[in-house]
């Protein structure tokens, strides 16, 4: 696991995961992820249960 990256939790991280939960409508946790991953560059994220619509691509 050499290559991976790891995101540290921030305040920004949190808060910005907070705004997208609110915005979009999924749960924290899956806004926590969508943000971890698109702020270490991350390029595409799959997930079993991870619901994620379209629009979120942006990471707005």
């Amino acid at each position: 696991m050499a290559g991976v990256e790891v995101v540290s939790t921030e305040l920004n991280l949190i808060l910005d995961a907070h705004q997208m939960a609110l915005r979009h409508q999924p749960s924290w946790f899956d806004a926590l992820k969508v943000k971890a991953a698109f702020r270490s560059g991350c390029p595409a994220l799959f997930g079993k249960n991870l619901n994620i619509n379209l629009e979120w691509v942006s990471c707005s």
